[in-house]
């Protein structure tokens, strides 16, 4: 790649990383070649966090303020975006999600060409990489992450897309200003107790000693092994287990999607296994089926009706299952598949059900289940954040109930519901309390070495991290212990609780990355509980694969980068999907 051909893919690259996940595809005005360089402030105000007290943050305004502030957001988490406004700076974005202003410093000031570029402190430009001496362009945008204590991150203004200099402060330079008192940890709400990665290693150990595929009444249940695969993905632990179990999917034929006749009743299940296989980076194109091969999202795709809707019934729920498995492949949702889901939300201002989504039309039946996927399928397929999305994510915090679960319309608060739900207003952004304290009810039903060693207890450390599906089954798996008679009621809570402890959407999922080994169900050691908290799995994705890959590349190839020098610079998508996606309610 000669000189000309690096500098432009660096800045594709550059120019997608100002996006949240779910930017669009978009073409943007033509640049003009031959800005000069920008001149540096002179110094720099803030301080730096110190070693373990969170996350750097800092911003050069020049040449509009000649300043670059350094801040320290304390115990930081989430996404980077949600680090920066921690530390007290305000980000706007525009019509795209595109950052336009930083403390009111709008690119626009600059011209046309003005844009914010955004730089990390890992090797590889994504939050969950190695940390490296110097800083190099970010692989996400504001709405990318989780972030990680002791990570900087660094916007500066360009007046030209042609411009990817390097910001105007060192990273040692950034790093070194540290303050001289520790910054106290800000006032927020975190689940009391909860561990994604305990969680994570006792599906993981259920599917090893399953041979890889989780069973019900003795047979193959091919709708949970996806679902404790994806979670074994947000996790980012048992990448070894979750190739095992990927395999034993791709091997399993038309076991669990039946044959291409069947497609009007069984496409919500190619849908599922289709999300499973991306996230697994194995090709959907050529899925081996009965001495032959399939392409699942041709299938998939050739199951849509002309009115948007999919096979021979449809419901909100598995709508957006689907939408969220052709969000990751190149040719992206239909807009007739999304209109579709849109027309079924509760539109009826007057009903006190309004934005709601349930299992019919507009108003009929509401569910906090069917709404929480159903914004997860509507950000994956890129509808406006402030139109039906935001209806939904209103809705739903209003069923939470007092001790922070969220009810089905099937039964009470539980852990299944609450997971999905919680992840669902993550995503939507906006509603952390209701995120924490969700994160805080499902922890609450999880088992630990405090309940293991309680008086009476029949837990042992072997059930350590499984979730209960509500109160009354982790008291009787506490009174009668964790057997065949309970245990898939936990499989199924566990798969689907854990995205409510702090998950990346289904866009960012991919096993690519994920540690190998699972968390020890032990009790030993200075802890007396498995860990804390478990960070999510990296969220950069695998290389992009002809419209089935497991995500979408984020760095635009060089002919694509080359055509931004010349004048119609492209900015690829990298779509947000949400949350983990069950067939149906009644399986829990």
């Amino acid at each position: 790649m000669n000189a000309l051909a690096r500098r432009a893919a660096g800045l594709a690259a550059a120019l997608i990383l100002t996006a949240p996940a779910t930017f669009a595809a978009s073409a943007l005005a033509a640049p003009a070649f031959a800005a000069p360089a920008l001149a540096a402030p002179e110094g720099a105000t803030g301080a730096a966090c110190q070693p373990g007290q969170g996350v750097t943050v800092a911003v050069a305004f020049a040449p509009i303020r000649d300043s670059i502030e350094i801040r320290c957001a304390p115990a930081a988490s989430g996404t980077i975006g949600e680090a920066f406004a921690a530390a007290g700076f305000v980000i706007e974005t525009g019509e795209w999600g595109m950052v336009v202003s930083i403390d009111g410093a709008e690119a626009s000031e600059l011209g046309a060409q003005g844009w914010w570029g955004l730089f990390i402190s890992t090797t590889d430009g994504w939050p969950t990489g190695p940390a490296a001496s110097d800083w190099q362009i970010a692989q996400v945008g504001a709405s990318g992450g989780p972030v990680a204590t002791d990570q900087a991150y660094f916007y500066r203004l360009y007046d030209s897309y042609s411009a990817t200099d390097d910001p105007q402060l060192t990273l040692a330079e950034v790093l070194g200003r540290q303050g001289t008192a520790p910054v106290a940890p800000p006032d927020r709400t975190t689940p009391a107790e909860g561990s994604a990665a305990a969680a994570a290693g006792w599906l993981g150990r259920q599917l090893a000693e399953s041979g890889d595929v989780l069973t019900l009444n003795g047979a193959p249940d091919w709708g949970l092994t996806i679902d404790a695969l994806l979670a074994l993905a947000a996790t980012g632990v048992g990448g070894d287990q979750a190739a095992a179990t990927a395999a034993r999917l791709r091997a399993s034929g038309e076991d669990y999607i039946g044959g291409p006749d069947g497609i009007a009743q069984k496409w919500s299940a190619v849908a599922k296994l289709t999300l499973a296989l991306q996230v697994a980076g194995l090709d959907t194109t050529a899925f081996p089926a009965g001495g032959a091969t399939r392409d699942l999202v041709a299938d998939l795709r050739g199951a849509m009706n002309a009115d948007g809707s999919f096979g021979a019934s449809d419901a909100a729920f598995s709508h957006a299952l689907a939408l969220i498995a052709l969000a990751r492949t190149s040719g992206g949702v239909p807009p007739a598949a999304l209109t579709w889901l849109e027309a079924q939300q509760c539109a009826d201002a007057d009903d006190p059900n309004y934005g709601s989504f349930g299992w019919s039309p507009g108003c009929g039946f509401p569910d906090a289940d069917a709404t929480a996927m159903a914004i997860n399928g509507l950000i994956a397929a890129g509808s406006a954040p402030d139109g039906p999305a935001a209806a939904a994510a209103a809705w739903l915090v209003a069923t939470q109930e007092p001790e922070g679960g969220f009810p089905s319309s099937f039964s009470g608060a539980n852990a299944n519901t609450s997971g999905l739900s919680a992840l669902a207003l993550a995503l939507a952004g906006g509603h952390d309390a209701a995120v924490g304290a969700a994160a805080g009810y499902v922890g609450g039903l999880q088992v630990t070495c405090a309940a293991v060693a309680g008086a009476g207890s029949a837990l042992t450390e072997a059930n350590l991290g499984a979730i209960a599906l509500d109160q009354a089954g982790l008291d009787q798996a506490i009174s009668a212990g964790l057997d065949q008679a309970n245990a898939d009621q936990f499989r199924r809570a566990t798969a689907q609780g854990v995205l409510g402890l702090n998950a990346p959407g289904f866009t960012e999922l991919t096993l690519a990355g994920a540690e190998p080994g699972l968390p020890a169900a032990t009790c030993a050691g200075p802890s007396s509980s498995p860990p804390a908290s478990a960070s999510p799995p990296p969220s950069s994705p695998a290389a992009t694969m002809p419209e089935t890959g497991p995500a979408v590349s984020p760095a635009l190839p060089v002919a694509a980068a080359l055509a931004i020098l010349v004048g119609a610079a492209l900015v690829a998508q990298r779509r947000r999907i949400a949350g983990q996606a069950p067939e149906s309610a009644d399986r829990r």
